[in-house]
């Protein structure tokens, strides 16, 4: 049983000379690569200038034309006089912002007229809805009239009755 255990040992160490012996040739082998050239490029007409320090100013003045990225058109909803300008051009606005101020006297007076007006329509209103009222209880009255005339001369009540006893 000895002579198995020898001989798997030598098998076991030949197998582990053979793996170092590829590893060793893979190394060996393997070499160094050069690392590629690089093309240098050169510039014609570059000024080289040393650092040195310096202020600089934190505004600087430039004549130009600025044009705004986004406009707007402004119109009031009603007409009237304008008693205040409350923005400059220029200036930043928001939504709801007041912009001007106008004259309420004249939208008032607009106002008090256009409820006179209609207190004058509600009026007529009221007395066209009496005068209908007035004039379907006398169409009531008309209609009554006409049945009873049209049952009488059905009953015959009215053929002449009252003409022969006044006939003399």
């Amino acid at each position: 049983m000895r002579s198995t255990t020898v001989l798997g040992d030598v098998m076991r160490i030949g197998r582990l000379a053979v793996g170092i012996a590829i590893a060793l040739l893979a190394v060996a082998c393997g070499g160094r690569k050069e690392a590629p050239v690089e093309r240098v490029e050169t510039l014609s007409g570059v000024r080289i200038q040393a650092l040195q320090m310096q202020n600089v100013p934190d505004e600087i003045e430039a004549p130009g034309t600025v044009i705004a990225v986004a406009t707007a058109q402004v119109a009031a909803r009603t007409m009237g006089t304008v008693l205040q300008v409350a923005i400059r051009e220029g200036d930043h606005v928001s939504r709801g912002q007041l912009l001007a101020l106008l004259d309420e006297r004249e939208l008032a007076a607009h106002s008090r007229s256009a409820e006179a007006a209609e207190e004058v329509s509600n009026a007529g209103v009221a007395q066209a809805t009496k005068a209908l009222a007035a004039a379907q209880a006398q169409a009531d009255v008309a209609k009554k009239t006409y049945d009873r005339y049209i049952y009488l001369k059905e009953q015959h009540a009215c053929d002449g009755g009252w003409a022969r006893a006044h006939a003399g």
